[in-house]
């Protein structure tokens, strides 16, 4: 399993891939906190406890906005026109829109009042 990129602080587009790789690889590190016992670390416990709780989160995020990404990244090229640019921000708030929920309705109340 490789190691995630480190995300950079300044650029959303990285904390999505972050996210995106934690869901994908959420199984196969809950298989490995499994095998540890408390007898490993005193952390151990809580560790396990806090990553349970983060499954839900990870797949909701993932699953919803893990697209906005690879949007961030288009949109970061210098030589796209703005009617292309205009196009890809169209398409992430009507995708962003079709998210249901508590979350998702905070989120395109907030989409709605920006734009």
């Amino acid at each position: 399993m490789p190691l995630p990129h480190r995300p950079i602080i300044t650029r959303w587009g990285t904390w999505l891939d972050r996210v995106e790789y934690y869901a994908n690889t959420f199984e196969k590190i809950e298989n490995i906190l499994s095998k540890l016992t408390e007898e490993d670390s005193a952390a151990l416990e809580t560790a396990k406890k806090l990553f349970s709780k983060l499954k839900i989160d990870l797949i909701f995020i993932s699953s919803n906005y893990g697209f906005l990404s690879c949007f961030i990244t288009k949109l970061e090229s210098a030589s796209l026109p703005l009617i292309l640019q205009i196009a890809i921000v169209d398409e992430a708030i009507r995708k962003i829109e079709k998210v249901n929920g508590p979350i998702g309705i905070q989120i395109n109340l907030k989409i709605t009042d920006i734009i």
